[in-house]
Protein backbone atom coordinates (compact mmCIF):
# COMPACT_ATOMS: atom_id res chain seq x y z
CA UNK A 1 0.00 0.00 0.00
CA UNK A 2 1.60 3.73 -1.00
CA UNK A 3 2.17 5.51 2.37
CA UNK A 4 0.40 9.14 1.71
CA UNK A 5 3.08 12.25 2.58
CA UNK A 6 2.07 15.68 3.87
CA UNK A 7 3.59 17.60 1.50
CA UNK A 8 4.56 21.32 2.97
CA UNK A 9 4.21 24.14 1.00
CA UNK A 10 3.64 27.55 2.58
CA UNK A 11 4.48 26.15 6.47
CA UNK A 12 4.07 29.86 8.23
CA UNK A 13 0.58 31.26 9.26
CA UNK A 14 -0.49 34.12 11.25
CA UNK A 15 -2.54 33.40 14.09
CA UNK A 16 -4.80 35.94 15.52
CA UNK A 17 -7.76 36.65 17.93
CA UNK A 18 -6.84 36.43 22.04
CA UNK A 19 -8.11 32.84 22.13
CA UNK A 20 -6.52 31.56 19.09
CA UNK A 21 -3.16 32.72 19.90
CA UNK A 22 -3.17 31.94 23.55
CA UNK A 23 -3.94 28.25 22.81
CA UNK A 24 -1.18 28.79 20.23
CA UNK A 25 1.44 30.24 22.58
CA UNK A 26 0.73 27.50 25.04
CA UNK A 27 1.49 24.60 22.89
CA UNK A 28 4.24 23.56 22.80
CA UNK A 29 4.37 21.29 19.81
CA UNK A 30 3.86 24.39 17.50
CA UNK A 31 6.88 26.64 17.03
CA UNK A 32 5.96 30.33 17.00
CA UNK A 33 8.82 32.94 15.50
CA UNK A 34 7.16 36.09 16.74
CA UNK A 35 4.77 37.46 18.59
CA UNK A 36 3.23 41.11 18.01
CA UNK A 37 1.04 42.50 20.91
CA UNK A 38 -0.63 45.60 21.19
CA UNK A 39 -0.42 47.86 23.76
CA UNK A 40 -3.71 47.80 25.47
CA UNK A 41 -3.46 47.24 29.10
CA UNK A 42 -1.75 46.07 32.17
CA UNK A 43 -3.97 42.96 32.57
CA UNK A 44 -4.01 41.90 28.58
CA UNK A 45 -0.09 42.57 28.94
CA UNK A 46 0.34 40.25 32.07
CA UNK A 47 -1.87 37.73 30.63
CA UNK A 48 0.62 37.51 27.39
CA UNK A 49 3.69 38.00 29.28
CA UNK A 50 2.83 34.88 31.66
CA UNK A 51 2.27 32.94 29.35
CA UNK A 52 5.16 33.28 27.82
CA UNK A 53 6.93 32.73 30.45
CA UNK A 54 5.68 29.81 31.38
CA UNK A 55 6.13 28.27 27.59
CA UNK A 56 8.40 30.22 26.26
CA UNK A 57 10.93 31.87 28.43
CA UNK A 58 13.19 32.31 24.94
CA UNK A 59 10.16 34.25 22.83
CA UNK A 60 11.10 37.57 22.13
CA UNK A 61 7.77 39.52 22.47
CA UNK A 62 7.24 43.02 20.72
CA UNK A 63 4.94 45.59 21.57
CA UNK A 64 3.37 47.95 18.67
CA UNK A 65 0.54 49.32 18.01
CA UNK A 66 -2.89 48.67 15.92
CA UNK A 67 -1.49 50.00 13.22
CA UNK A 68 1.17 48.02 12.78
CA UNK A 69 -0.60 44.96 12.98
CA UNK A 70 -3.64 46.34 10.68
CA UNK A 71 -0.67 46.71 8.09
CA UNK A 72 0.25 43.18 8.71
CA UNK A 73 -3.17 41.44 8.51
CA UNK A 74 -5.59 43.98 6.51
CA UNK A 75 -7.74 46.46 8.57
CA UNK A 76 -10.92 44.31 8.48
CA UNK A 77 -9.43 41.61 10.64
CA UNK A 78 -10.61 41.73 13.97
CA UNK A 79 -7.44 40.49 15.66
CA UNK A 80 -7.76 42.06 19.36
CA UNK A 81 -4.48 43.19 19.48
CA UNK A 82 -1.98 39.89 19.36
CA UNK A 83 -0.50 38.57 16.17
CA UNK A 84 1.72 35.47 16.28
CA UNK A 85 4.16 33.96 13.39
CA UNK A 86 4.05 30.26 13.61
CA UNK A 87 4.70 27.37 11.81
CA UNK A 88 1.84 25.00 11.35
CA UNK A 89 1.08 22.07 12.72
CA UNK A 90 1.67 18.88 10.70
CA UNK A 91 -1.81 17.00 10.96
CA UNK A 92 -0.44 12.49 11.71
CA UNK A 93 -1.94 10.11 9.13
CA UNK A 94 -5.41 8.75 10.28
CA UNK A 95 -3.97 4.73 11.21
CA UNK A 96 -1.98 6.75 13.87
CA UNK A 97 -5.51 6.18 15.74
CA UNK A 98 -4.96 2.54 15.58
CA UNK A 99 -1.82 2.49 17.34
CA UNK A 100 -2.92 4.51 20.43
CA UNK A 101 -4.11 1.90 22.99
CA UNK A 102 -6.88 4.27 25.12
CA UNK A 103 -10.26 5.54 25.47
CA UNK A 104 -11.07 7.43 22.06
CA UNK A 105 -14.59 7.26 21.42
CA UNK A 106 -15.64 9.62 19.13
CA UNK A 107 -14.23 11.31 15.98
CA UNK A 108 -15.69 12.77 12.80
CA UNK A 109 -14.74 12.76 9.58
CA UNK A 110 -15.10 15.93 7.22
CA UNK A 111 -16.31 15.63 3.63
CA UNK A 112 -15.84 18.36 1.25
CA UNK A 113 -16.16 21.39 3.31
CA UNK A 114 -14.78 24.82 1.87
CA UNK A 115 -16.30 27.14 4.57
CA UNK A 116 -12.97 27.71 7.05
CA UNK A 117 -15.39 29.47 8.77
CA UNK A 118 -17.61 26.27 9.09
CA UNK A 119 -14.78 23.76 9.96
CA UNK A 120 -13.05 26.33 12.90
CA UNK A 121 -16.28 26.31 14.64
CA UNK A 122 -16.62 22.28 14.15
CA UNK A 123 -13.35 21.98 15.89
CA UNK A 124 -14.69 24.32 18.78
CA UNK A 125 -17.91 22.38 19.42
CA UNK A 126 -15.44 18.86 18.93
CA UNK A 127 -13.32 19.84 21.80
CA UNK A 128 -15.92 21.39 23.98
CA UNK A 129 -17.96 17.71 23.62
CA UNK A 130 -14.76 15.79 23.96
CA UNK A 131 -14.80 14.51 20.68
CA UNK A 132 -11.12 12.72 20.26
CA UNK A 133 -10.05 13.61 16.46
CA UNK A 134 -11.17 15.15 13.78
CA UNK A 135 -10.00 13.24 10.41
CA UNK A 136 -10.25 15.20 6.93
CA UNK A 137 -8.67 15.24 3.14
CA UNK A 138 -5.73 17.27 2.53
CA UNK A 139 -7.16 17.80 -0.95
CA UNK A 140 -11.21 18.63 -0.04
CA UNK A 141 -10.97 20.87 3.11
CA UNK A 142 -9.14 23.78 4.18
CA UNK A 143 -6.47 23.10 6.25
CA UNK A 144 -4.79 25.36 9.11
CA UNK A 145 -5.96 28.58 7.72
CA UNK A 146 -5.57 31.62 9.87
CA UNK A 147 -9.32 32.38 9.69
CA UNK A 148 -9.75 28.55 10.71
CA UNK A 149 -7.72 29.30 13.29
CA UNK A 150 -9.17 32.16 14.71
CA UNK A 151 -13.05 30.40 14.34
CA UNK A 152 -11.43 27.55 16.25
CA UNK A 153 -11.19 29.80 19.39
CA UNK A 154 -7.86 27.88 20.44
CA UNK A 155 -9.54 24.20 20.01
CA UNK A 156 -7.20 23.30 17.06
CA UNK A 157 -4.16 23.25 19.28
CA UNK A 158 -6.27 21.28 21.17
CA UNK A 159 -8.08 17.98 19.50
CA UNK A 160 -6.41 15.61 16.77
CA UNK A 161 -6.27 16.53 13.17
CA UNK A 162 -5.97 13.59 11.12
CA UNK A 163 -5.42 13.25 7.69
CA UNK A 164 -6.53 10.58 4.65
CA UNK A 165 -7.19 11.24 0.92
CA UNK A 166 -8.81 7.98 -0.10
CA UNK A 167 -12.35 7.63 1.88
CA UNK A 168 -13.16 3.99 1.31
CA UNK A 169 -9.76 3.16 2.24
CA UNK A 170 -10.37 4.86 5.72
CA UNK A 171 -14.33 3.61 6.29
CA UNK A 172 -12.67 -0.08 5.59
CA UNK A 173 -10.14 0.46 8.35
CA UNK A 174 -12.08 2.20 10.87
CA UNK A 175 -14.42 -1.05 10.44
CA UNK A 176 -11.80 -3.36 10.92
CA UNK A 177 -10.85 -1.82 14.04
CA UNK A 178 -14.01 -2.04 15.53
CA UNK A 179 -15.44 1.52 14.51
CA UNK A 180 -18.84 2.27 13.53
CA UNK A 181 -19.40 4.20 10.66
CA UNK A 182 -21.95 6.74 10.49
CA UNK A 183 -23.42 9.07 8.27
CA UNK A 184 -25.46 12.43 8.35
CA UNK A 185 -27.97 12.66 6.19
CA UNK A 186 -31.47 14.27 5.95
CA UNK A 187 -33.13 11.07 4.04
CA UNK A 188 -32.02 8.69 6.17
CA UNK A 189 -34.71 6.28 8.05
CA UNK A 190 -33.22 6.88 11.71
CA UNK A 191 -33.51 9.66 13.71
CA UNK A 192 -30.54 10.63 15.52
CA UNK A 193 -32.15 10.34 18.71
CA UNK A 194 -33.32 6.91 17.83
CA UNK A 195 -29.94 6.16 16.92
CA UNK A 196 -28.06 6.99 20.45
CA UNK A 197 -31.24 4.94 22.14
CA UNK A 198 -30.09 1.95 20.37
CA UNK A 199 -26.42 2.25 19.61
CA UNK A 200 -25.08 5.40 22.26
CA UNK A 201 -23.28 2.82 24.14
CA UNK A 202 -21.11 1.72 21.41
CA UNK A 203 -17.80 2.47 22.23
CA UNK A 204 -16.11 4.03 18.93
CA UNK A 205 -18.09 6.39 16.75
CA UNK A 206 -16.73 7.68 13.72
CA UNK A 207 -19.21 10.34 12.18
CA UNK A 208 -19.69 11.74 8.49
CA UNK A 209 -20.34 14.88 8.06
CA UNK A 210 -20.91 16.58 4.78
CA UNK A 211 -21.60 19.77 3.27
CA UNK A 212 -24.96 21.90 3.22
CA UNK A 213 -27.02 21.18 0.32
CA UNK A 214 -24.72 18.44 -1.22
CA UNK A 215 -24.40 16.58 2.38
CA UNK A 216 -21.59 13.50 2.40
CA UNK A 217 -20.58 11.88 -1.25
CA UNK A 218 -22.85 8.76 -2.48
CA UNK A 219 -19.85 6.43 -2.03
CA UNK A 220 -19.78 7.39 1.73
CA UNK A 221 -23.45 6.85 2.12
CA UNK A 222 -23.41 3.12 0.37
CA UNK A 223 -20.24 2.30 2.61
CA UNK A 224 -21.37 3.49 6.16
CA UNK A 225 -23.03 1.27 8.93
CA UNK A 226 -25.80 3.46 9.19
CA UNK A 227 -27.33 6.76 8.07
CA UNK A 228 -28.59 9.27 10.55
CA UNK A 229 -30.78 12.04 10.30
CA UNK A 230 -31.48 15.10 12.73
CA UNK A 231 -35.67 15.50 13.07
CA UNK A 232 -36.16 19.08 11.97
CA UNK A 233 -39.64 20.88 10.96
CA UNK A 234 -38.61 20.78 7.08
CA UNK A 235 -36.16 17.68 6.42
CA UNK A 236 -35.74 18.84 2.66
CA UNK A 237 -33.66 22.32 4.23
CA UNK A 238 -30.41 21.50 5.39
CA UNK A 239 -29.02 23.02 8.41
CA UNK A 240 -25.78 24.83 9.02
CA UNK A 241 -23.13 22.36 8.67
CA UNK A 242 -21.73 23.30 11.59
CA UNK A 243 -24.78 23.90 13.52
CA UNK A 244 -25.56 20.17 12.39
CA UNK A 245 -21.89 19.67 14.56
CA UNK A 246 -23.06 20.91 17.12
CA UNK A 247 -25.93 19.13 17.85
CA UNK A 248 -24.75 15.61 17.19
CA UNK A 249 -21.87 16.35 19.70
CA UNK A 250 -24.07 17.17 22.43
CA UNK A 251 -26.26 14.74 22.12
CA UNK A 252 -23.75 12.14 21.75
CA UNK A 253 -21.74 13.68 24.73
CA UNK A 254 -24.64 13.74 27.32
CA UNK A 255 -26.94 10.56 25.59
CA UNK A 256 -29.99 12.68 25.30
Amino acid sequence: MKKEKFIKKNNYIYIYGKHAAFAALENRNRFIAEVFFEHKNIEFEKKIIDIIKNYRPKLIMQKTSKNIIDSMLGTKIKHQGILLKAQKLQPNNYRSIFKQNNNISYGVYLDNLNDPQNVGAIYRSAYMFNFSFILTSLNKNPIETNSLLNAASGAYEKIKTLYGNNVLQIIKEFKKSGWWVVGLDYSAKINLNQFIKQYGKERRLLFFLGSEGKGIRRIIKENCDLLVKINTKEQKLSLNVSNTAAIVFDKIYNRI
